[in-house]
């Protein structure tokens, strides 16, 4: 069967038009390529008139010329075979299979008629490749052979002759009177870019993701390029289609959690000044994020035992300023404290959040449950968060 694949767009193209979309977008799938690629591959088809178009099969004749070359030495079950292997392929594997294997542009080698009044330009020889190599045959054997027109041939000739590409161009033209120039979609460009970015630099792993301000939206962005280029016919959906598709951005403040030590680093190497001296925060920085990785691995090692284990408790909390309590979220059974999944709580005095309510403003009373399962004697794991927290522990 011939490849699906009628439309000339990459994965990667394909998957930026398919970003943001609820109802993706499948080339393959649409109603007009899948027809072309049934008739291509010359299965039967339903035409655009709603008529059934029978499908192409390989010849059954004997010989059906009397040239003077080798057709007759072709057999049934080699023009069979022939057959699937040419209508396997799509359509510009089909086009080139002809170039290169079935035909060769010559010179005249002999003209009858003077070269200033002669209309012919060259001469064509056919082959068709077999097991035991190729033979030299008619026009008229290659056609029935294959299941092609004379006029395909004829137009893979002209594009030979004049050393123009072989891929398809039917339905391509430039002919796009709506289209928006490249000059306006660089301006587009430039204006976005011109609005201040942050990197979300707090990520345990790199990212190109970036943040505006979270005051700034799309709508906002495309008013403000109207009132600086109001002679522009800008639409909305074009500029928003621009951001969406060729930036990776997003609006507020990045929601990865901030680590003191992170940040310091991150300080240290925009002001270093030598190599040396970036090298070494760069080793310090790898040493850090390893040792992260591991605490992190611990955490999980843990929330997989308390999820199974009826007498162990995890809490996972911020050491260095105790602004961030982590629990696990839907089962905290009073009688038990089974734990099942996470859940972030923020306690601060602005936000005075605890595990059972916002009722105290102590920062010490979320560890009554604490005290409480220490006292029924069960055991408790406290790992650590982030980069710069302690190893697990566990406290009997």
């Amino acid at each position: 069967m011939a490849d699906q694949s009628t439309v000339s767009l990459t994965s990667s193209a394909e998957k930026k038009l398919n970003k943001g979309r609820r109802r993706k977008l499948s080339i393959s799938e649409w109603k007009d390529n899948r027809r072309k690629a049934l008739r291509n591959s010359g299965s039967p088809y339903i035409s655009k008139m709603n008529v059934p178009v029978p499908g192409k099969l390989p010849s059954n004749k004997g010989r059906i010329c009397k040239c003077q070359f080798s057709c007759d030495a072709l057999s049934a079950d080699e023009k069979n075979m022939l057959f699937k292997d040419y209508h396997g392929l799509n359509y510009d594997n089909q086009t080139r299979f002809l170039a290169q294997q079935c035909l060769e542009i010559l010179e005249v080698q002999r003209r009858t008629t003077p070269e200033d009044i002669s209309r012919r330009q060259c001469s064509v020889k056919y082959y068709l490749p077999l097991s035991t190599g190729k033979i030299r045959v008619c026009q008229k054997t290659l056609c029935d052979a294959l299941c092609v027109t004379p006029r395909r041939l004829q137009i893979l000739q002209e594009k030979m002759k004049h050393n123009r590409p072989l891929e398809d161009k039917r339905g391509k033209h430039r002919n796009r009177v709506n289209k928006i120039s490249d000059e306006v979609t660089t301006k587009i460009k430039e204006h976005i870019d011109s609005f201040p970015k942050q990197e979300s630099h707090y990520s345990r792993h790199k990212t190109s993701n970036c943040f505006l301000s979270a005051n700034l939206n799309v709508r906002k962005m495309y008013n403000l390029f109207v009132e600086q280029y109001p002679h522009l016919d800008v639409s909305e959906w074009f500029y928003r289609d621009i951001f969406r598709r060729d930036y990776k951005l997003k609006f507020g403040l990045p929601r990865s959690d901030s680590c003191n030590y992170c940040d310091k680093l991150y300080i240290k190497m925009l002001s270093a000044s030598s190599d040396e001296e970036i090298n070494r925060i760069e080793i310090e920085s790898r040493i850090h994020h390893m040792r992260a990785d591991a605490a992190y691995k611990m955490l999980a090692q843990d929330t997989e035992r308390a999820s199974t284990t009826d007498n162990l408790l995890v809490w996972v909390m911020d050491s260095d300023d105790f602004k961030d309590l982590t629990v696990v979220k839907g089962s905290l059974n009073k009688k038990d404290f089974k734990i099942t999944d996470y859940h972030w709580l923020q306690i601060t005095a602005d936000d005075p959040s605890t595990l059972r309510g916002r009722t105290s403003h102590n920062i010490l009373q979320p560890f009554q449950y604490f005290c409480m399962a220490k006292r029924r004697g069960e055991k408790l794991g406290i790992p650590g968060t982030c980069e710069c927290r302690e190893a697990s522990s566990l406290i009997h």
